[in-house]
């Protein structure tokens, strides 16, 4: 049995997220205990190694580790509120800021955007780190998940249509949902102002997606289920094709219950999903199938 399988050229960590698994990494190198302010990165593999490493996950929402004062303290790519960082440097013994810049930037513009206008709405996730954190640098977003509750929202508000709006969006969310919220928002009120705070790297990975999904019996969505933009990836393939989500190599065959003669594999991730993991699954198809024409796209 031959298959093909095709490799994303966008695939593995993202740079935001490299950046704050390299920062502890090396922390680790000399320091004995690492604290994290939440979850590192959305992926269980990632933080079960680092954890055996020394590093230590904590809620900084919360009562604070009382040996804080002793140990560094690391903010993860997804950021934090202002005054959650001030609270940190009061009581940790070093705080390192591994904010992801783009992040960072749709932070800024957020609040640089609510100065100038009565209403910021953000398509994002309520509970999703990055919109936690952005709750520290505006006052009462306007958030909203996706197309539907934003109607919601509209109908329930019936604000002014002269108000001035803002739209931005997590730095995760897909392309399209935006485009739509923004068809929407342009109905309710004369004046909208838009800018896209969406990655770069998460477009480009959709994009790729959508055009590998047409022509693949099988896209293979590697990744966390705890990973929004992982979760989001799998949706987008399911539109064109048949798509599965697969977080570790030994859950294969169980994922994807059938390979034939002649079938076209593609393989993604989503960019909390380690390069190692990609290339174990590499590793495994090949163990399930007699040859695997590997191509990678770059």
């Amino acid at each position: 049995m031959k298959i093909r399988l095709i490799v994303a050229k966008n695939i593995g960590f993202c740079f935001g997220v490299r950046r704050s698994v390299e920062t502890v990494e090396k922390l680790l190198e000399s320091e004995r205990k690492v604290y994290v302010a939440g979850e590192l990165v959305h992926n269980e593999r990632v933080l079960n190694e680092l954890m055996k490493k020394g590093m230590v996950l904590f809620n900084p929402h919360s009562d604070l580790p009382k040996d804080l004062k002793a140990h560094t303290v690391v903010v993860r790519a997804h950021g934090l509120p202002p005054n959650i960082v001030k609270r940190l440097e009061d009581h940790a013994g070093r705080v390192v800021d591994t904010t992801c810049p783009i992040v960072m930037d749709m932070f800024k513009t957020a609040k640089g955007l609510a100065k100038k206008h009565d209403r910021l709405y953000v398509l994002g996730d309520p509970n999703h780190p990055e919109i936690v954190a952005l709750r520290g640098y505006v006052e009462d977003p306007i958030v909203f998940k996706d197309r539907n509750e934003l109607e919601k929202i509209l109908k329930m508000r019936n604000d002014n249509p002269n108000l001035k709006v803002a739209l931005i969006s997590q730095t995760t969310k897909d392309f399209m949902t935006f485009q739509r919220s923004l068809e929407l928002l342009v109905k309710h009120f004369k004046c909208v102002s838009v800018n896209r705070t969406i990655c770069d790297i998460t477009i480009k990975r959709e994009e790729e997606l959508g055009e590998l999904s047409k022509k693949s019996d099988v896209v293979m969505v590697i990744g966390s289920e705890k990973s929004s933009n992982t979760n989001k990836l799998l949706r987008i393939a399911r539109e064109n094709t048949k798509a599965f989500l697969v977080s570790d190599p030994h859950d294969l065959r169980r994922r994807i219950p059938e390979f034939y003669d002649g079938m076209v594999v593609s393989m993604v991730s989503g960019t909390s999903t380690p390069d190692q993991l990609v290339d174990e699954m590499i590793d495994e198809l090949k163990k399930i199938c007699e040859e695997v024409d590997v191509v990678w796209s770059r």
